[in-house]
């Protein structure tokens, strides 16, 4: 049976956060690009910036750890 490995290596008090909002975060980008949900400037500015918030604070998670 196979496990995933970040769960293993990182634990699940880290892996969690990581694994939680990466799929949002991929179901926003196919928001803006395939399906066209997402539209004008300000919104893809949000976007933007709340993708890489989460990026900070997954890093920072790691970095806690």
């Amino acid at each position: 049976m196979r496990r995933f490995v970040a769960n293993g290596a990182l634990g699940f008090a880290v892996a969690f956060p990581m694994i939680t909002s990466g799929p949002g975060f991929i179901a926003a980008l196919l928001g803006v690009f395939v399906f066209d949900e997402i539209k004008g400037s300000r919104n893809v500015a949000f976007l933007i910036a709340a993708g890489v918030l989460t990026g900070v604070a997954n890093a920072l998670i790691v970095m806690s750890r």
